[in-house]
């Protein structure tokens, strides 16, 4: 598993009007929509969804890997920045094998049981 490398950019609002999003079919603000590099335009939840599923963007349009997004709308750049961030947290818990580590003995009932306990970095 690897973490998400998609960019996310948040560019100046120019667009207005409403357009469709291709997945779930509702009416949207334009500037609330995420462009992926293919330039095809996705609302945020469907965005976010295709992130949970995937840990990446593949556009439901064209099949492209899309490692930028693009949207006008602040709200929506944190959106799916949320969302990334929570999936990377999420495969970099999984990467550590808690078995690999012995937990670290208490230095303290070791000095009082008559063990040595070694200091500093070696």
């Amino acid at each position: 598993m690897s973490f998400i490398t998609t960019v996310i950019e948040q560019v100046h609002s120019n667009s207005n009007g409403l357009t469709d999003c291709p997945v779930c079919l509702e009416e949207h603000d334009i500037c609330k929509m995420m462009i992926p590099s293919c330039n095809h335009r996705l609302c945020t939840g469907c965005t976010n969804g295709i992130l949970e599923a995937s840990n990446k963007v593949i556009c439901p349009m064209c099949r492209a890997d899309c490692h930028v997004l693009t949207t006008e709308d602040m709200e929506s750049f944190y959106d799916v920045s949320i969302v990334i961030q929570n999936k990377n947290l999420i495969i970099q818990d999984s990467m550590v094998d808690p078995n690999l580590y012995e937990p670290e003995p208490n230095r303290l009932d070791t000095l009082l049981e008559g063990g040595v306990v070694f200091m500093g970095n070696f």
